[in-house]
């Protein structure tokens, strides 16, 4: 659902949650019509999604990964790289590159968040994460609020509350190997259970863009600046959409 038009001149850091299910949504397909190359998708430009560094320390995770078109969530895959070819300044990467209309798909929360991914409970990390708010400022990237709501009915997670015995685990994994092993379950082909999401809506909601004035080495309070006005805008885009798609009035999202 996309609330607003996004213009080719600019250039977008997407921040998407809970999980990344509904990654597919935000980036483009391409084809070949009449000797042109022609992208469609709710974004209709060049867009990476990202994933943790160490999912691609696994092979096959990896090719699948790259196959799809993702990248790596380190800061040298979104900041530029600039060098002289004839004469002129060449910028490769994510954001900050010569050509504009590039979009980023981050999902902040990361391996901690998917830990809370519960049916009903709606539960993001952001509190303390506030990288990806100063490298959209040295970028000149503007915002962009995103949630998708279904994505944490189509699996369902083993009892894994803070003090029990599967959540230390989770952490001690997490700690040492970046990633969280989640233990999930949908549905199956022949069986009730099984590996295959079970099925149930995914609506992914794009709110207005926040214009960000770029910055090469901003300071700490505009950092905190630009992250309160971020909480502030996702916030409202889930109160004002929760409704529409099934969640209680009661139930809001909660930042930690």
């Amino acid at each position: 659902v996309k609330r607003f038009w996004f213009p080719l001149c600019r250039e977008w850091l997407m921040l998407h949650g809970v999980i990344n299910c509904s990654r597919e949504s935000l980036q483009p397909r391409c084809g070949v019509k009449d000797n042109d190359v022609i992208c469609s998708n709710v974004l209709g430009r060049s867009g990476k999604g990202q994933a943790a560094v160490k999912r691609f320390w696994f092979p096959l995770c990896r090719e699948w990964l790259m196959l799809h078109g993702v990248i790596n969530c380190s800061r040298e895959s979104l900041q530029p790289r600039c060098g002289v070819k004839d004469n002129d300044v060449i910028c490769s990467n994510v954001l900050g590159r010569s050509g504009k209309g590039q979009a980023a798909v981050l999902v902040v929360g990361g391996a901690e968040e998917s830990l809370d991914a519960h049916p009903g409970k709606y539960v993001i990390m952001l509190s303390r994460r506030k990288g990806f708010i100063k490298i959209a400022i040295e970028t000149g990237a503007f915002l962009v609020p995103c949630f998708a709501f279904g994505e944490n009915d189509i699996y369902r997670q083993a009892n894994n509350d803070e003090g029990t015995t599967v959540r230390r685990i989770q952490k001690f994994v997490k700690k040492y190997w970046g990633v969280s092993p989640l233990m999930v379950y949908g549905t199956g082909v022949f069986f009730a259970y099984g590996f295959m999401p079970f099925r149930k809506p995914l609506n992914t909601v794009l709110g207005a863009p926040i214009p960000v004035e770029r910055i090469e080495n901003p300071t700490q309070e505009q950092i905190d600046g630009y992250h309160s006005i971020y909480i502030q805008r996702l916030t409202e885009l889930f109160e004002d959409h929760k409704e529409k798609y099934g969640i209680a009035a009661d139930n809001h999202l909660i930042i930690r």
